[in-house]
């Protein structure tokens, strides 16, 4: 199993010093917290985020067009900026 610690670790011994060892049980904590540096770490962020979006677009149908509207920008940026391979044309 693979754990992944919210502490800056480079070898067995900086584990230890936090007090983790081998064996030891854990528990995933799923509330929302946001870290000093501004990550958010929360479990199931993706559906709370579905959720929040139909609930603004339930309670203002204008909100539906600029929603639209902000998926086609940000699905044409990852197209042409965040695209691993250059496109190319034929």
């Amino acid at each position: 199993m693979h754990v992944r610690i919210d502490e800056i670790v480079k070898s067995k011994e900086d584990v230890l010093k936090l007090g983790i060892n081998n064996g030891d049980y854990i528990t995933i904590d799923t509330k929302t917290q946001i870290t000093p540096s501004g990550f958010i770490k929360s479990r199931f962020l993706d559906d709370k985020m579905s959720v929040a979006i139909t609930i603004m677009m339930i309670s203002n149908p204008a909100n539906v067009r600029l929603l639209l509207l902000g998926f086609i920008v940000i699905h044409l940026y990852s197209l042409f900026f965040l695209s691993s391979s250059p496109m190319t044309t034929t």
